[in-house]
C-alpha cells in the first residue's frame, strides 16, 4: 500500500525513526511511503467502494432493487410485502412485516459473509440512534445516549450555561488536540434528524432527499 501527501507526512511524525528513512517523493514532490499491512485498514474509501459493489450486487443478484435515490437502500416484495434492506459500510439494517423472512435473509446473507453479528428485537443501537419499536405503528428515535456519551468525553468539563454559541471564543482555535471523532459527533449528531426519513412502499422512487451542507 502507498500513502502520500499528508499520509505520508503523519506517518513520520508519529514515529519518525522508523518511517523517515523510507520515505521518498513522487513526480509531483508529494512525499510517498511504501507500507505492508497485516490486516485490513479500516476506513478507506476504496474498500467501502469495494464492499458496497460486493453487497449492492448481491443483493440485485437475489432480486433486490436498489433506490436510485438512496444506492444504499434495496428493497423486494416478498409475501406481498416489502423487503427493506439499507446500510452505511457494513452495517444493515434489515425489515420485514413477517420475522421468517428476516430469518430466511439473514441465512442467506450468512452464506455470503462469515462472522456476522446479528442483533434481533424490538429496540437497536443503529449508528448512534436508538429505535423503538415496542408500540405497534409507531417508531420512536432518539439520540440521548450518544449526546450523552459525547458531553462525557469532551477534552473540558463544561463549567457554566450558554444563551448562544456566538461569542468571541467561537474564532478562537484551541491548543488541544482533539481527537476527530470527537469533532465530528457534535456535527452527526444535529444533522441527522434532516436526513432521517422513513417511505411507506412505493415511494422510494418520487422522494429525493435533499443534501445536506
Amino acid at each position: 500500500m502507498v500513502l502520500e501527501g499528508k499520509l505520508a507526512e503523519l506517518m513520520n511524525l508519529v514515529t519518525p525513526h522508523i518511517y523517515w528513512k523510507h520515505i521518498t517523493t513522487n513526480k509531483k514532490g508529494q512525499p510517498m511511503l511504501y507500507v505492508r499491512l497485516h490486516k485490513a485498514l479500516y476506513g478507506l474509501l476504496r474498500s467501502a467502494l469495494l464492499f458496497y459493489r460486493k453487497l449492492s450486487g448481491n443483493l440485485v443478484s437475489d432480486g433486490f432493487t436498489i433506490n436510485p435515490y438512496d444506492l444504499c437502500v434495496a428493497k423486494k416484495s416478498v409475501n406481498g410485502q416489502q423487503l427493506t434492506v439499507l446500510w452505511h459500510v457494513d452495517d444493515l439494517k434489515i425489515s420485514h412485516r413477517e420475522a421468517t423472512v428476516t430469518t430466511k435473509f439473514i441465512e442467506w446473507l450468512s452464506t455470503k459473509y462469515k462472522g456476522l453479528t446479528i442483533h434481533r428485537g424490538k429496540t437497536h443501537d443503529y449508528l448512534g440512534m436508538d429505535l423503538d419499536y415496542s408500540t405497534p405503528g409507531v417508531l420512536t428515535v432518539s439520540m440521548t445516549k450518544y449526546t450523552k456519551t459525547i458531553i462525557d468525553e469532551l477534552p473540558e468539563p463544561i463549567m457554566a450555561n450558554a444563551a448562544t454559541p456566538a461569542a468571541d471564543h467561537l474564532f478562537r482555535v484551541g491548543t488541544t488536540n482533539q481527537p476527530s471523532y470527537l469533532k465530528n459527533r457534535p456535527l452527526y449528531s444535529t444533522i441527522w434528524l434532516p436526513n432521517c426519513f422513513f417511505c411507506p412502499p412505493g415511494l422510494g422512487e418520487i422522494y429525493k432527499p435533499q443534501l445536506i451542507s
